[in-house]
């Protein structure tokens, strides 16, 4: 009896510092994260099926490339050209999923996540305090998750994910009249190997390094009566199109989770990642059959 008080205290202790860090994490505005990725182990028996709930909320810096515009009047292609690099800093998505896994054979699982997104960047592309804000965009991503060790309490292994976004809405801002609108789309993938041991028949512990790949483009289309400066002739409407590659602009880093098991079969994730140009918090609440 004595030995079960202590184990309900120590999961306690555990559970109020895991809140505690997710809310301070939360809080801090480097602290986002990509995808969340649990640990890097396969967890599922063969056939045994995996489902929960994922919630990710990402910010990164990207690289904006090979930039081309082309300006029409009215319609009529006027001219195009290069533009210049650009840095989209402080990149956010809110991703929640639906995350459904199953066990291929010994050490090895797959899963699916399905679910909706939305993001927003400030004052990144024009300097002028514009605003980008999308709405709710459909989302969704997969992966595996291997097993080539274990010993005792002790497993290591690797996963492999992917994610698929785009996102569309209006760029504003109080210092223009113009009518812009832009279009994210984004593919995201993440390499980990890692370990997973285990604490006590509750808790476990996992992390390691991992490597993280963006690529994708950006589509900004500016629309605005165009007068000639010296006469005041009205020329028509002029629609500028530009177009970006985009990129990560670091792609190692490392992670460290907490997984709680607070009923049979029934688990809660939470994990912090970082790169140079990244942070992450995760979270996922996770059931077995």
């Amino acid at each position: 009896m004595a030995i079960e008080v202590r184990k309900n205290k120590e999961i306690k202790k555990v559970l109020s510092f895991t809140v505690v860090l997710a809310f301070l994490l939360l809080l801090n505005s480097s602290a986002y994260c990509l995808d969340v990725m649990g640990p890097p182990v396969a967890e599922l028996e063969f056939g045994q099926v995996r489902a929960g709930l994922d919630f990710t909320s990402s910010k990164m810096d990207l690289e904006m490339t090979n930039g081309l515009y082309d300006d029409y009047i009215d319609g009529i292609w006027i001219e195009s050209g290069e533009a210049l690099d650009v840095k989209l800093k402080d990149f956010k998505i809110n991703r929640t999923y639906v995350n459904v896994g199953y066990g291929l054979g010994e050490g090895l699982e797959a899963f699916l996540r399905i679910g909706g997104a939305n993001a927003k960047f400030d004052d990144s592309i024009w300097l002028n305090d514009e605003e980008f804000t999308s709405g709710a965009e459909f989302s969704a991503g997969g992966g595996i998750k291997f097993t080539f060790y274990r010993e005792g309490d002790l497993k290591l292994g690797g996963l492999f994910q992917a994610n698929m976004s785009s996102f569309d809405g209006e760029l504003s801002s109080i210092n223009w009249p113009s009518s812009d609108f832009v279009e994210v789309s984004t593919a995201e993938m993440q390499f980990a190997l890692g370990a997973s041991g285990t604490v006590n028949e509750n808790i476990s512990i996992y992390g390691g390094p991992y490597l993280h790949f963006v690529s994708g483009d950006l589509e900004d289309n500016i629309s605005e009566l165009y007068v000639n400066p010296s006469d005041s002739t009205d020329y028509g409407l002029l629609t500028s199109e530009f177009t970006w590659d985009i990129e990560e602009e670091s792609i190692l880093g490392g992670y460290l989770g907490v997984q709680m098991n607070f009923a049979e079969n029934c688990s809660f994730n939470i994990e912090y990642q970082h790169t140079a140009n990244a942070g992450a918090l995760g979270m996922s609440l996770i059931g077995k059959f």
